[in-house]
């Protein structure tokens, strides 16, 4: 009985977390339509996206994504330096700071690999909708 009640209990929290997701993603698509045009004007000044083509939106959208996960992967190796100076020859924190070490160099290597197929299949569809 108890278990049935945390199986349920987990199938509601996982239902109710993809709604809120679903939520943060569907509405701003239905807030175009609501804002007053005077916002929306403001909004594409401001942003500049009115003006720019949806390739050159989505090339400085991944830009910043990669640059932000980028950002992360500098932490993570700081702070596993930092984590394997102040092991004090601990075998656990040394092991734990290698582990992480590791993992921001996977990290860094996807992400330069991402920004370089990105920046390879943006070249190739600007050049090509440019010669057309």
């Amino acid at each position: 009985m108890l278990l049935a009640n945390t199986t349920i209990v987990k199938k509601a929290i996982h239902t109710a977390s993809w709604t809120i997701v679903g939520l943060f993603v569907a509405l701003p698509t239905y807030a175009a339509d609501i804002l007053p045009s005077s916002l929306s004007t403001k909004i594409k000044t401001v942003t500049q996206l009115g003006t720019e083509s949806p390739i050159t939106i989505t090339e400085t959208v991944i830009n910043i994504l990669l640059s932000l996960v980028g950002l992360i992967v500098l932490i993570l190796i700081i702070y596993g330096g930092i984590t394997w100076m102040l092991a004090q020859g601990n075998e656990d924190k040394v092991t734990k700071a290698k582990d992480i070490l590791k993992g921001a160099l996977i990290g860094i290597i996807v992400v330069l690999s991402s920004y370089g197929i990105a920046w390879y299949i943006f070249d190739i569809i600007e050049s090509a909708t440019n010669a057309a």
